[in-house]
């Protein structure tokens, strides 16, 4: 099964009318096993064996998220509020790769690496009051990276974060959102 829950942990403060500031804070695990499509290099301890196109691996990425943004109500009524937003998402990264060594049969190898990565967000929101008590959220949010790490190493990667969801308004300050 591929498809895995993952809560998220978030806050809101709206300030003054049409600034607010959030906070998010979520985890990823992920684990797969496959055969490698091309020849990929592993270097554990630094030393770097070539592993076969075709060639069993298991593979993790583990992911701690941190989100602060600020956000701007360009439009904002009773009812409707649309805005856009600027944030930093601290994003901390072990990643690591289990198989066989093709060159020694009965050796594992066993490479980990870890990261962490500070990326600029960009964001848009759309809340709709239905009801006093009921609110409809929209939302998009978007990073990118593109970095050279040296001569042959680069990162390349987008994320879209499409969110909808319904929030309920258990008290005054306090609501509680399914998305």
């Amino acid at each position: 099964d591929d498809t895995k829950t993952a809560p998220v942990l978030g806050l809101r403060w709206r300030f003054f009318k049409r600034h607010t500031l959030r906070a998010d804070y979520f985890e990823l695990d992920r684990s797969g096993a496959g055969f490698s499509p091309a020849n990929v290099s592993v270097c554990p301890d630094g030393e770097c064996i070539e592993l076969p196109v075709d060639w069993p691996v298991n593979s993790f990425v583990d992911v701690q998220v941190f989100n602060l943004g600020y956000e701007y109500s360009i439009q904002f009524a009773e009812k409707l509020n649309w805005g856009v937003g600027i944030g930093l998402s601290a994003q901390d990264f072990e990643i690591g790769i289990l198989t066989e060594d093709p060159l020694e049969p009965g050796e594992k190898i066993d490479s980990k690496s870890s990261f962490t990565a500070p990326l600029p967000t960009l964001a848009t929101v759309f809340n709709y009051a239905i009801t006093d008590k009921w609110i409809l959220n929209l939302g998009l949010n978007w990073l990118e990276v593109n970095a050279d790490l040296g001569d042959t190493d680069k990162i390349d990667g987008r994320i879209l974060a499409y969110n909808v969801g319904v929030q309920w308004k258990a008290f005054q300050n306090v609501g509680f959102t399914l998305a």
